[in-house]
């Protein structure tokens, strides 16, 4: 982002898997399915094996007559699924699988890891141990709802 004489800063974004779906845009009509059965099938559109995605349900899901994807990118169209039957989803790292989407409908299911320990030291200006740093850090989250419908 920027470029010094003695420091070069950069700013990056990381990302799982799941969020190349935004760069999908589709046109489809999905009939007799339940929303887990659609994002499964979107999923596998896009190569995702059983092992990248799990579903945690705490009940059934009615099957609905038709579902329209119109001029939608794959990650909205899942988005707006899941918002409508109330169902969230999180990442979990696995060292074989790499990035797994972990989609649930109650707060039981929803895991709250204790984090990563994260040195932090704030910018001194020129002072310099010679050592890499990180010298900001933003975190954005969402509060969790009391239930979910």
């Amino acid at each position: 982002m920027s470029v010094s004489k003695d420091e070069t800063v950069y700013r990056f974004v990381l990302e799982p898997r799941f969020a190349a779906l935004k760069h999908f845009q589709s046109s489809r009509l999905f009939q007799h399915q339940t929303v887990p059965d659609i994002v499964a099938a979107v999923f596998k559109h896009h190569g995702f094996s059983g092992v990248d995605y799990r579903f945690q349900k705490s009940r059934n899901y009615s099957v609905r007559e038709y579902v329209t994807q119109y001029l939608e990118s794959d990650f909205a169209f899942i988005n707006r699924l899941c918002e409508e039957e109330g169902i969230w989803y999180a990442f979990e790292q696995h060292e074989q699988h790499g990035d797994v989407v972990v989609f649930g409908d109650s707060p039981e299911h929803y895991l709250r890891s204790q984090g990563l320990p994260v040195s932090y030291r704030p910018h001194a200006g020129l002072e310099s141990v010679g050592t890499e740093a990180l010298f900001n850090l933003s975190i954005r989250h969402n509060p969790i709802v009391e239930g979910i419908r």
